[in-house]
C-alpha cells in the first residue's frame, strides 16, 4: 500500500506524509501535531526553514486559510512553531528523538506495517475516513 501524499504549505511540493510536519488549531492556538493523529483539519509543512517562513508570512494568513479558521479565533505563536518545526528536521542535533528519519530501517518497516493494521479513523467534521 502506498503512503499518503500531502502538499507543503510553504513550497507547494507534494511529498509523502512522513516527510512533512502537520499543524493543527487546538484550543485557539496553532500547534504542531507530532503524531499526526489529532482530529480536525491540518496543514502540512516541510521541515525546512524557508517553507515554515512562507507558511507564517503575512501574519500566518496562508496557514489560517489552509486550516480554515478565523484570524480572530486563533492565535499564532510563530517563534514556537519555528522552533518545533526545526526540532523535527532530520538530523536535528538538539533533539534526535523527535526528528523524523531517525531510527533504523527495521523500525520504520515495523511502524509502517503497524499503521496498515490500524483501522481507519473517521473524521466526523468532514464526514470522511482519514
Amino acid at each position: 500500500m502506498s503512503e499518503p501524499i500531502r502538499t507543503c504549505l510553504g513550497c507547494r511540493r507534494r511529498r509523502s506524509r512522513a516527510e512533512l510536519t502537520r499543524l493543527v488549531a487546538r484550543g485557539g492556538v496553532v500547534c504542531v501535531d507530532a503524531a499526526a493523529d489529532q482530529p480536525g483539519r491540518g496543514a502540512w509543512v516541510c521541515p525546512d526553514d524557508g517553507c515554515a517562513e512562507r507558511a507564517l508570512r503575512d501574519g500566518g494568513r496562508r496557514l489560517r486559510r489552509a486550516l480554515r479558521v478565523d484570524a480572530a479565533a486563533v492565535t499564532l505563536e510563530p517563534n514556537a512553531l519555528r522552533a518545533t518545526i526545526a526540532a523535527r528536521r532530520p538530523g536535528a542535533s538538539d533533539n534526535p528523538g523527535v526528528a523524523r528519519g531517525g531510527g533504523s530501517r527495521r523500525e520504520a518497516i515495523v511502524a509502517a506495517f503497524d499503521d496498515e493494521l490500524q483501522p481507519s479513523r473517521f473524521d466526523a467534521s468532514r464526514g470522511v475516513p482519514t
